[in-house]
């Protein structure tokens, strides 16, 4: 396993310390990996993706997520805090442009990162991008139940006909005002479902806390997936605090900024329409679709697909 040459936490304000490390090269080419999630952690996995002897890549967990502190904090946790967030590791680290590196809810983070500090971007590499739409909750938390019935009536199972119709607000309401064992049922719940999810696509992982046994719908989740989603039920509570008219306005702002999209067609939880979506608002996007990928960056074609895509900045 790969050593970091360098971790700590930054104190960013509000109470939140933010922890990140340094992998690679300690004068290489600067790369800021974003996590997706919201609430997820960042994963050594990416490492794989770039030769470490060229690049000084950065590993960041956001706010509440991973090795920050306090986990599962939700106050003053916000996207427009994640983005300053951003900013002040790039000062602190005292890098003028690096490359950001972005999957799912981090590729939607990346953007709007991007559009308010395009001057120090040097390129984007955006993969499975989630674009923090109504349409995308829909399709997750009810249209999978057509893809996926087995784990949809796991994840309701003893739910009333009203819970069942809104799966995304019974989740919320139990994992952010129920009680302990309330959130801790739904949270791992939510977990279950969506490593099924990601499981239908690829025999990797996800990048959340594994499940060791099989659960059963009364189970408790550990303090990790309990933060993990507690951060993830804010966020999306609020439609991650943004809007998919304010990422298209971002996307805009890229002209100058090299971008590349990898988007797997096999990708179930952020669909493949997002990609070719997004794409019209960057027409100078490279495109790469991946015929066989899923959606997490674990996924091998998916991580082939994302090595090709920093080979390509190369040239």
């Amino acid at each position: 396993m790969t050593t970091a040459f360098d971790q700590a936490y930054l104190e960013v304000g509000q109470g939140h310390k933010i922890h990140y490390a340094q992998y690679g090269h300690a004068h290489g080419e600067p790369v800021l990996v974003l996590h997706g999630g919201p609430g997820s952690k960042s994963s050594p996995a990416a490492l794989k993706w770039f030769d470490l002897s060229r690049y000084r890549v950065i590993l960041a967990d956001q706010r509440g997520c991973g090795l920050s502190l306090p986990r599962g904090h939700i106050q003053h946790n916000n996207t427009q805090e994640l983005i300053l967030d951003i900013e002040r590791l790039r000062q602190h680290l005292r890098i003028q442009q690096w490359l950001v590196v972005g999957g799912s809810w981090g590729a939607c983070l990346a953007i709007l990162y991007a559009g308010v500090y395009t001057q120090h971007l040097k390129a984007l590499i955006l993969r499975g991008s989630f674009l923090s739409s109504q349409r995308e909750l829909d399709w997750f938390f009810q249209g999978l139940r057509l893809m996926a019935p087995t784990a949809w009536e796991e994840l309701t199972s003893g739910w009333n006909h009203h819970q069942k119709n809104n799966v995304l607000l019974t989740l919320q309401q139990a994992i952010l005002k129920g009680t302990d064992t309330e959130a801790r049922v739904a949270a791992q719940r939510w977990l279950q479902y969506e490593s099924h999810i990601v499981g239908i696509t690829s025999a990797n992982a996800t990048s959340k806390p594994s499940i060791t046994s099989p659960p059963t719908s009364s189970a408790l989740a550990s303090d990790e997936v309990l933060g993990s989603y507690t951060i993830q039920a804010h966020y999306l509570a609020q439609h991650c605090f943004t809007s998919e008219r304010a990422v298209f306005r971002s996307a805009r702002k890229l002209v100058n900024c090299p971008v590349t999209l990898v988007h797997g067609k096999l990708d179930m939880i952020c669909p493949p329409y997002n990609a070719l979506r997004l794409s019209r608002f960057i027409p100078h996007a490279t495109l790469n679709w991946v015929p066989q990928g899923g959606h997490i960056g674990a996924d091998p074609y998916i991580s082939q697909a994302l090595q090709a895509a920093v080979r390509a900045l190369e040239k």
